[in-house]
């Protein structure tokens, strides 16, 4: 091997301000992306259940769906359908009961115009998080 190729390889390429400038926000922007998507994971429903504000939209229909297999990693979710809102997820406390007795109580609704609780960290795109339905009871 020549000397003047294994120097060439020896080399490192020094960043120039340039080249750090254009870095430093891509950067940003990545962990800003992954704090913000672990943070709203985490944080929102507890936040959605505390900081809410009140829409009135009539219920016309409810649903449980359930995803993944029964395990840690399954996921289940009460949407709720209004024509006067976007569609609605349910995410208030279920203080004991299954999904499915809370979407039965929240069917006795269907066509009435109610008071919902919509949380106020909401993802784009999404079904709009309501943290609780006025005259939804969930007592024994």
């Amino acid at each position: 091997m020549s000397k003047e190729h294994s120097s060439v390889q020896g080399k490192k390429k020094k960043l120039t301000l340039i080249d750090k400038l254009v870095h430093l926000p891509l950067t940003l922007i990545l962990i800003g992306t992954v704090v913000y998507g672990i943070s709203h994971v985490v944080l929102s429903g507890t936040i959605n259940r505390a900081f809410n504000h009140p829409q009135q939209c009539t219920i016309t229909a409810a649903v449980a769906q359930r995803s993944g297999s029964k395990s840690y990693s399954s996921s289940s979710n009460i949407y709720i359908q209004s024509p006067d809102c976007s569609d609605l997820r349910f995410i208030g406390k279920n203080e004991g009961h299954t999904d499915q007795e809370i979407v039965d109580r929240i069917r006795g609704f269907k066509g009435q115009k109610v008071t919902v609780y919509v949380g106020v960290w909401q993802t784009p795109f999404s079904a709009t998080d309501v943290a609780g339905i006025e005259g939804l009871d969930l007592s024994h």
